[in-house]
């Protein structure tokens, strides 16, 4: 099942639509597989690349996963960006 959901971009409502998206991220895919990105961002041995390449197997694209390492461990954006 392919379905797209549009997230407001402006920067004042930045937070809250992580929020929304972190929840869509978690309610699509579920707790294990949740966690298990999770895990790998927190330790920071991979780059923001390999998590983005990383959800896209179970289905989750844009802006949750950008959500979802600005969350826990946003050096990781920063270090992609200095590439």
């Amino acid at each position: 099942m392919h379905y797209y959901i549009h997230y407001d971009e402006s920067e004042s409502a930045e937070k809250k639509v992580d929020r929304k998206a972190l929840n869509d991220f978690l309610r699509y895919t579920g707790k294990r597989p949740f966690k298990t990105l999770v895990q790998h961002i927190k330790q920071g041995t991979e780059n923001a690349e390999s998590i983005r390449f990383a959800a896209s197997f179970v289905g989750v694209q844009g802006r949750p996963v950008t959500a979802l390492i600005r969350r826990y461990n946003p050096t990781l954006l920063k270090r992609d960006q200095n590439r």
